[in-house]
């Protein structure tokens, strides 16, 4: 289909952007679990996704001025369902514009990490849904067109900041059940360094596991997170540490 989203988030350079849980490879999959006919993909997508791994405890990521690209890319559809009630909140137009909205409350300052090259900012990725808020601001639904109203007077006010608003409470959303290999996978430089240190210094070669922990360290991207960051570059620093000093006693003998 010409207008079909997944044609421009499938282009996205999600290999090289992060979400709160490492590495943003997921984000194709569960865009299209947002519009899937089975509510509990949706709700996943919704929680797990974009309320969890994207928008995660009031901090963004790398990877989330292209979801915002994606997100109105969705809303702009013309296939979008109106699935009322797909969620715990509301329809699935709803959570959508309110993803917009929250993001484009907590601005730019709340990234953490550098933004990929092609990435716009925040602002800017919220700034260009104007011609979406516009027609969600005539929606059958109160919610969705509160949401539409407020991102459309910011954009066309010219503001620089979108202003903070006292709004009821968003709904309490499930904690995101994440699979034991998406767990591990956050922290993998840990278990690296656990394999790689006794191993190289048994086999009497520190070298070999100084190189390959230090390249782990300078692929810092592909590893770092708000959960397991610390903790993955504390334990490649020990082993660097531990085999330099293997490497030392091998050179005095």
């Amino acid at each position: 289909m010409k207008d079909d989203p997944f044609n421009f988030i499938d282009s996205l350079p999600w290999s090289e952007v992060a979400h709160a849980y490492g590495v943003a490879t997921d984000a194709p999959r569960q865009l299209r679990c947002l519009i899937s006919a089975n509510v509990d993909e949706r709700e996943e997508a919704v929680n797990g996704f974009l309320y969890s791994s994207i928008f995660h405890q009031y901090s963004l990521h790398s990877a989330t001025p292209f979801v915002m690209q994606s997100v109105l890319k969705l809303l702009e559809w013309r296939d979008l369902p109106n699935q009322a009630g797909s969620t715990c909140v509301g329809s699935i137009a709803y959570e959508l514009i309110h993803f917009i909205r929250m993001c484009a409350e907590c601005r730019q300052r709340s990234v953490e990490g550098v933004l990929h090259p092609s990435a716009p900012t925040i602002e800017d990725a919220a700034r260009s849904g104007l011609d979406t808020y516009r027609r969600y601001a005539t929606h059958e639904e109160a919610d969705v067109r509160a949401e539409a109203d407020a991102l459309l007077t910011w954009v066309e006010s010219g503001a620089p900041v979108f202003p903070l608003t006292i709004k009821a409470p968003i709904a309490i959303r499930p904690k995101p059940q994440h699979s034991s290999i998406e767990f591990l996978s956050a922290f993998w430089p840990l278990l690296a360094a656990m394999i790689v240190t006794p191993l190289s210094i048994y086999f009497h070669q520190p070298w070999i596991g100084i190189v390959i922990l230090i390249g782990i360290a300078l692929c810092q991207k592909r590893w770092w997170t708000c959960v397991f960051g610390l903790l993955n570059a504390i334990a490649l620093a020990v082993g660097v540490i531990n085999c330099s000093i293997a490497a030392i006693k091998l050179l005095t003998r």
